[in-house]
């Protein structure tokens, strides 16, 4: 019963663990996609010039190397039964924002 428990873990995360690493393996075209479709907020828009100077990356390119960041650390938090409960409502928020701020 527990090795289904681990594959059932496993299996669930799958998705996110692949999505996150498609969105740092083509970092550029993700930025693309997100530059064309994410309006940063008023109240976080003073603080963007400060990220891209300090980065030297332009915010869709940090924001994609974000979102798979968070996909996949969220996931192998799960995967893993190390803050599993953490890893799985910050991918509960992460799949609420996408869909609000990305996709039509």
């Amino acid at each position: 019963m527990n090795g289904i428990l681990v594959l059932g873990r496993i299996l669930f995360v799958l998705v996110f663990i692949l999505s996150g690493a498609q969105k740092l393996m083509d970092i550029p075209g993700t930025a693309t996609l997100i530059g064309a479709k994410v309006a940063i907020p008023e109240a976080l828009a003073a603080y963007t010039p400060q990220l891209e100077s300090a980065t030297g990356m332009t915010t869709p390119t940090l924001l994609a190397i974000v979102a798979g960041v968070i996909e996949i650390g969220a996931a192998l938090m799960i995967a893993a039964n190390i803050g599993a409960r953490t890893g799985a409502v910050i991918l509960i928020l992460f799949t609420i924002a996408a869909p609000w701020y990305f996709h039509n």
